[in-house]
């Protein structure tokens, strides 16, 4: 009766670490993603910025060592998908909150619907 006991609780630690390992792969092949697709688009200064709810994260970055502007695609953790991209000259982006960001365009570049504070606030819809 003990040897029986003790192969259900070494089968059931398996399983219960098989299903561990399966989650952290999938968390795991969502940030291969988005950095992998972040490498394809840009070529220098690539960086992430994360909602402060973790589910969605900003890739920034330039095709030039030169360039002081930037473009961005923002990626949904959630939906494992690019979900926006803007590639303009962007002067700066950060988040207003977890579904909300806002980005300037950098002086002297037209943009269409251009309002005094040269932000643009994008809402996510996920």
């Amino acid at each position: 009766m003990k040897g029986i006991l003790k192969i259900i609780m070494i089968l059931m630690t398996i399983f219960l670490f098989s299903c561990s390992s399966i989650k952290l792969k999938q968390e795991n092949n969502n940030i291969l993603m988005y950095k992998e697709i972040a490498s394809s688009f840009f070529s220098y200064n690539i960086s992430y910025l994360y909602s402060d709810d973790g589910d969605n994260v900003i890739c920034v970055g330039t095709n030039s060592k030169l360039q002081s502007s930037f473009s961005f695609f923002v990626f949904s953790l959630k939906k494992n998908k690019a979900i926006t991209e803007v590639f303009n000259n962007i002067e700066k982006v950060e988040w207003v909150d977890g579904e909300t960001l806002r980005y300037r365009v950098m002086p002297g570049t037209v943009q269409y619907n251009s309002e005094t504070t040269n932000y643009t606030y994008l809402k996510l819809n996920n």
